[in-house]
């Protein structure tokens, strides 16, 4: 990829080609350059592709590397660091096979070795059955429901995070839940905390775009939502 050039002249754009092996659970104090100001308290979150390595193997695109969480916290004129591989299913398979087994955006799954010629022909023909098996790296973004931290990427599933210790808590499918194909890993938050998002669903009649909205309520918000469809 090699720097930008004149794009980002402030970015060196091969930093997205790093691969993180070591997660910061513990916060790190970091070096500061300037003044923070004292006014200044709170946490900001982010997330991305952290992990793009798994054994001999590297991913293809840069979509496809497994996310990584991180959090900057400031107080009193102070940062802390910390970072935590989002524990998705993809995650947990590629780790315990120590290769890439899951199928992503733009990189193959590794067949087993172990398999036959014909056995790697039924696994690529299961890629295009509706219904498989589907990547569950969401590693694009990470935003508030309530008093709740999700991340999410266009597919359709999300990942509850504690907002401690970046730990992954939960995962909830919006394919089973509401029938959504994909949805925007860019959701709109309200200034009352309601969450509005674009989705795509299946139906007898096509696929079909909805707005999914996820009203802000003190308990079970992300499974008391409602949808629009429109053609």
């Amino acid at each position: 990829m090699g720097k930008n050039k004149g794009y980002y002249p402030n970015c060196d754009a091969t930093i997205w080609l790093r691969s993180c092996k070591k997660e910061i659970i513990k916060p790190i104090k970091g070096k500061a350059s300037g003044t923070i100001p004292f006014w200044i308290n709170g946490s900001l979150y982010r997330n991305g592709p952290g992990l793009l390595e798994i054994g001999d193997c590297r991913v293809g695109h840069l979509f496809d590397g497994l996310g990584l969480l991180h959090k900057f916290s400031i107080k009193n004129g102070t940062v802390t660091y910390q970072c935590r591989f989002l524990r998705s299913n993809t995650y947990k398979r590629n780790i315990k096979a120590n290769r890439i087994v899951v199928t992503d955006f733009g990189t193959k799954s590794v067949p087993d070795p172990c398999q036959t010629i014909f056995h790697r022909c039924c696994r690529i023909a299961s890629t295009f059955k509706w219904g498989g098996e589907t990547s569950d790296n969401a590693m694009v973004s990470i935003y508030p429901f309530g008093d709740e931290l999700y991340a999410l990427s266009e597919m359709p599933y999300i990942h509850k995070i504690n907002k401690n210790n970046l730990q992954t808590e939960g995962r909830i499918d919006l394919k089973e839940k509401m029938g959504v194909v994909c949805h925007s890993s860019h959701p709109h938050v309200m200034s009352n905390g309601t969450v509005y998002s674009l989705a795509v669903t299946a139906s007898v009649l096509g696929p079909q775009h909805n707005i999914v909205c996820f009203p802000n309520k003190p308990k079970n918000h992300v499974n008391d939502y409602s949808i629009c469809s429109f053609m």
